[in-house]
């Protein structure tokens, strides 16, 4: 994994920031570092093969998430996106439930989050990267009926530019995508997508193009 809870210093971290503040070049087991998923011990692993999502590993040896086809750069902002949402959220990461990849709904109707916070606010967020179908009218839907609000984050280096995908926004509602870097790790939050700010019934949705609607 990339990130990981650093208990003493009580804030989501990724692999670098540890690096950068010195840990030793030996493996880290014990209880500084923590899951930010499933909040079990890891190990901090300072020069690891995988050079992304090596440096916390779990003790048990079994990662807790299934990115299944999910490319490294997809991973990647959604475990950051993550890492940023917890250190925003004014509570102790011990009262946060956020996971990757999880379902909102139930049956044939559900979505896919690729964040997903259910305390202690209600929040999913889309990691925009490869796909060519978000279907954002529907997963609107699915998210405001389940008590959930939305955020679109977009990767830079994906299928989609950021001002393109807002360009398609502004026709909807009062939307703004965040971006994401993955060279830098450099993020910016969008807005918040409530019921209020986008018109799900609007005609404007058939002019939206098909990767989006």
């Amino acid at each position: 994994m990339f990130v990981a809870i650093d208990i003493i210093r009580g804030e989501a971290v990724t692999g670098l920031d540890a690096h950068t503040e010195g840990s030793s070049p030996a493996p880290q087991t014990g209880s500084t570092y923590r899951c930010l998923f499933c909040n079990e011990p890891l190990t901090y692993v300072a020069d690891p093969d995988d050079r992304l999502f090596g440096y916390f590993v779990h003790d048990t040896g079994k990662d807790c998430l299934n990115d299944g086809n999910i490319s490294a750069h997809h991973r990647l902002g959604q475990e950051v996106v993550a890492q940023t949402v917890v250190n925003l959220l004014p509570t102790s990461h011990e009262l946060i439930q956020i996971d990757l990849e999880r379902q909102i709904g139930v049956q044939s109707t559900f979505v896919i989050a690729d964040v997903r916070v259910s305390q202690p606010v209600r929040l999913a967020v889309e990691v925009v990267y490869l796909s060519a179908g978000l279907d954002l009218q529907r997963r609107l839907q699915m998210l405001f009926a389940q008590g959930y609000v939305g955020m679109i984050i977009v990767i830079a280096n994906g299928l989609m530019s950021p001002r393109r995908v807002n360009q398609h926004l502004d026709k909807v509602g009062d939307i703004r995508a965040g971006k994401f870097d993955p060279w830098t790790l450099d993020i910016q939050f969008g807005s918040v997508v409530t019921p209020d700010r986008v018109n799900l019934s609007s005609p404007e949705w058939d002019n939206v193009p098909a990767y989006l609607s």
